[in-house]
């Protein structure tokens, strides 16, 4: 009987499960807008919130938390440079276990075209913006961030400062596959 209320590390009651919905733009998980670090602790325990700086672009570190780290449910959690641990603007999907339908690490162009349920552009490869998912429109478009990276071979056409569509020949035959998904927070 006692075990039917044990509270998991998750904050999830023993026999229910943690909810692990994804909504775009709303939340993911027990992570929404207005989460803070204290919310994010009593939410999945202590010993599963690491406050951090976490890396950026070109360089740069953003404040930031790692949320279940080392598990199939790692994401993190990017701060709101203006309200650092107390305003979440979005969450990156670092275990392999997350998955918006089909959108996920590893998913394949086409995959991500299927769940955005239209083409996108995308920026060029070999620099520090490279890789990265324009959707202009679609379901993700405004609330999910997408970075690719190749695993085939690389034209010139594809490379560089440029944007370039998803239904390119040069782009499909790069075989890029997703390395980073992250959802937006509004």
């Amino acid at each position: 009987m006692a075990a039917a209320v044990l509270v998991m590390a998750t904050g999830a009651v023993w026999g229910e499960g943690p909810d692990y919905t994804i909504e775009p733009g709303k939340r993911v998980s027990a992570v929404t807008r207005t989460t803070t670090l204290s919310e994010l602790q009593t939410a999945y325990g202590p010993k599963n919130v690491k406050a951090t700086d976490l890396p950026g672009v070109e360089g740069e570190t953003i404040k930031g938390a790692i949320v279940l780290g080392g598990t199939d449910r790692e994401m993190h959690v990017i701060w709101d440079p203006e309200n650092p641990e107390k305003e979440a603007l979005e969450v990156e999907l670092v275990g392999k276990a997350w998955d918006l339908e089909g959108l996920k690490r590893g998913a394949t162009l086409a995959e991500v075209e299927k769940a955005n349920g239209a083409p996108f552009k995308m920026t060029g490869f070999g620099w520090d913006m490279g890789g990265y998912a324009l959707f202009e429109k679609g379901k993700l478009a405004g609330k999910v961030m997408v970075r690719f990276t190749s695993t085939g071979p690389q034209s010139d056409d594809i490379q560089g400062d440029r944007q370039i569509p998803s239904t390119h020949a040069g782009l499909r035959a790069a075989k890029p596959v997703v390395e980073k998904v992250s959802i937006f927070l509004k």
